[in-house]
């Protein structure tokens, strides 16, 4: 893949999420050399381990793929936008609705 731009994405979200390269790789149920492996652009993970990574790192395929799709189905701006929103209560949640809801009418009248 692309300048190895999947492995460093991998790596650079393990370390945000505090793991090392064992925890993500019991996380995922392989040995932590093949993380590694992966991390440095010298192996590609199976389809099932590369979704078992999406979901340990708690981030979306296209995310972790990212400039590597043609076409990315979700924007960085909006992948990093939804991980800050999750950690937010239901009326904290509704608040930020209604604000996006004001925002976006008043930038269609304009």
């Amino acid at each position: 893949m692309k300048n190895n731009t999947f492995g460093k994405r991998i790596n650079q979200l393990r370390k945000k999420k505090g793991y090392t390269s064992e925890q993500l790789s019991e996380l995922c149920g392989v040995n932590a050399v093949h993380i590694r492996k992966i991390e440095s652009g010298g192996s590609q993970p199976s389809f099932s381990l590369f979704l078992k990574i999406c979901n340990a790192l708690n981030v979306s395929s296209d995310f972790l793929l990212g400039d590597l799709l043609e076409h990315s189905v979700v924007p960085e701006s909006v992948e990093q936008l939804h991980i800050q929103l999750k950690h937010l209560t239901p009326n904290q949640m509704e608040m930020i609705s209604e604000m996006v809801e004001v925002l976006i009418r008043h930038t269609s009248n304009e």
